[in-house]
Formats: structure tokens, sequence, C-alpha cells
């Protein structure tokens, strides 16, 4: 009988490791993702705060833009440049009040490049950034998807020779 109970014994203080081992185990593991939960709170709220002074910056060209006298400091800025026609690059809400200052300083606006160029309707030609080259036949381009400029540069300086003007540079 004494047999029987020291291996009756023996399974139970096995039993009694294991499921210790499983509650530290499950332990680590739930502090591990409350740890990584904590972790992506904090970059969800930084990228949150990018996003939100991001945002804050476009609302900011946006309102610029639509300030009757900032024609005159566009065209300034062009003929300070010695630009006579410019190329648009994006034409979201920025870029259609753009091409419309432009128009009342009476630069030229030669083309148009968006990548959703096939959606939109100007009087200006549209093209789609992959037939940039330098057929397009202007002084500048000047690029209101500032997000997105270093791309945009690195394509535009592969594919053609232009002076290149990030839109935001006209506030500072």
């Amino acid at each position: 009988m004494e047999l029987g109970w020291g291996i009756e014994i023996m399974w139970y203080t096995v039993v009694i490791i294991i499921l210790i081992t499983l509650v530290i185990v499950e332990a680590f593991v739930i502090l591990r993702i409350k740890s990584q939960r904590r972790i992506l709170s904090i970059r969800l709220r930084n990228k949150t705060t990018e996003c939100d002074k991001f945002a804050s910056i476009y609302e900011l060209i946006v309102h610029w833009m639509l300030v009757d006298d900032n024609a005159d400091q566009i065209k300034k800025y062009c003929e300070k440049n010695n630009w006579k026609s410019v190329v648009i690059y994006g034409y979201g809400p920025v870029g259609h009040i753009l091409e419309k200052k432009l128009r009342q300083a009476g630069i030229a606006i030669t083309t148009i490049i968006d990548q959703f160029a096939l959606r939109f309707y100007s009087e200006t030609d549209l093209i789609t950034p992959d037939k940039i080259d330098d057929s397009l036949n202007a002084d500048a381009v000047i690029v209101t998807a500032f997000l997105a400029y270093p791309y945009i540069k690195e394509l535009i300086e592969k594919n053609a020779v232009f002076q290149l003007l990030i839109l935001r540079k006209l506030f500072i």
C-alpha cells in the first residue's frame, strides 16, 4: 500500500507543478499582452497627434489659399524665380484653389499631374505621374501634395528636369 500512495502523491505533485507552471506562464503571457497594448496605445496616440498636426497644416493651407490677396504673393514668387508657366502636381482641394489663384495672377498652367487625373476635369491638360517627362514645357512644378513631396521629387527628378516648389514654402 505504501507504494500506491507514493505513486499517487507523486502524480499529484507532478500535476500541481504543471498547474503552477501553467499559471506562471499564463501570467507572463498576460503581462506581455498588457505591455504590448500599452506600447500600441502610445504609438496610436503619437500617430493621432501626427495626423492632427498634418490636418491642421492642410486646413491652414486651404484657409490661406482662399484669402483674396494671395494671388499677388504667388505672382511675385513666380516673377522672382522667372517662372512664366508652371505645372501643378496634386489636384485635390488645394490644387483646385492653386489653379484658380495662378490664373488670377496671370501665370500659365501647362499641365496638372495627379494620380487620379482621370477623375477630374480641367481646362488644363491632366496627366498621371507615369506620363511625366521633359515635354511638359514649363518652368517649374508646384507640388500641393506636401506629405508625398519626397516621393514626388524623386519621381520628377528621375523623369524630367524642372525646378520644384512645395506649396507650403510660400508660407515661410
